[in-house]
């Protein structure tokens, strides 16, 4: 399953087994990077995340991935923030959080 911005703040099922893939919009050229994620590791397995360049023009945007596998039956929020690394939270961020039922 493939899930992206459209999918925030919604709830999203999966089976057991099946990966999940999460991509976003980002440009680390600017400081701002999604977090590392929030989830339940009872439900899902994180799997690791890579950068996707969007083009060949130094500072383009690209797209973050963060892939997870299904691995037990419940539900899990992920969530994530987009935020310069050295930065606290703020209440003016980017965040995504999406809920995927696993059965």
């Amino acid at each position: 399953m493939e899930l992206g911005k459209a999918d925030a703040n919604q709830r999203r099922r999966a089976a057991i087994g099946e990966e999940v893939t999460l991509r976003l919009a980002e440009n680390p050229s600017t400081g701002f990077r999604w977090t590392e994620p929030e989830y339940d590791p009872d439900v899902l397995q994180y799997l690791g995340s890579e950068y996707e360049t969007g083009g060949v023009r130094p500072g383009a945007a690209g797209t973050r991935v963060f892939r997870f596998r299904a691995m037990a039956p419940g539900e899990s929020s992920t969530h994530l923030r987009y935020a310069r690394p050295t930065v606290p939270a703020s209440p003016g961020e980017d965040q995504y959080t999406v809920i995927v039922k696993v059965s």
